[in-house]
């Protein structure tokens, strides 16, 4: 009885954290070099949700809820993905403590995968990092003319990636720069 009262009681403070750091992180990256009133004309803060409910198997749903600034209440987006847990890695709630805004799309990385919203469409998915999956957990996602950029340093060299997309949910990375 005490472990479950502990269990859904930490699963509560995870949840919390989860929307604190994405708070944080949305105004801290994403409106960094922009300027606020461009942002706050409408929908200005992402919230993500995960489906605490996943019942041990391998697949969480995400969804995300956005504050209108017009209006001064919350929304559920339409938006939903399912992302398999590997994409989480050990700690999710830290993955997402970074984001990147680029394109009219919110990018988060996960552990193997990106992450995104747009916030205009109301769609949302995933897509793999470039590379090699077990090369290139680490590398960190930025903005490159507009763009998301993909980067990976190993021992050896550094990686550049820019992600293309043709349409709203079909994407290619294309490698900018090596350097070895």
């Amino acid at each position: 009885m005490i472990d479950q009262a502990f269990k859904m009681a930490f699963s509560s403070v995870s949840a919390l954290f989860l929307q604190i750091l994405v708070v944080v992180s949305l105004i801290h990256d994403s409106l960094a070099g922009r300027k606020l009133n461009e942002l706050v004309e409408g929908r200005n803060v992402i919230d993500v949700a995960l489906d605490q409910n996943s019942n041990g198997n391998d697949i969480t749903e995400v969804g995300f809820t956005v504050y209108s600034s017009k209006v001064g209440i919350w929304n559920i987006a339409n938006a939903k993905v399912q992302i398999f847990r590997r994409s989480f890695g050990h700690i999710f709630p830290r993955t997402l403590s970074r984001s990147v805004f680029t394109g009219r799309k919110l990018h988060w990385k996960l552990d193997k995968d990106v992450l995104w919203f747009d916030i205009e469409e109301d769609i949302a998915g995933v897509v793999a990092v470039p590379g090699e999956e077990d090369k290139f957990s680490d590398g960190e996602i930025g903005g490159y003319n507009g763009e998301l950029s993909f980067t990976n340093m190993s021992d050896s060299n550094i990686e550049i990636w820019v992600l293309r997309s043709n349409q709203k949910t079909e994407f290619m990375w294309l490698k900018k720069y090596n350097i070895a």
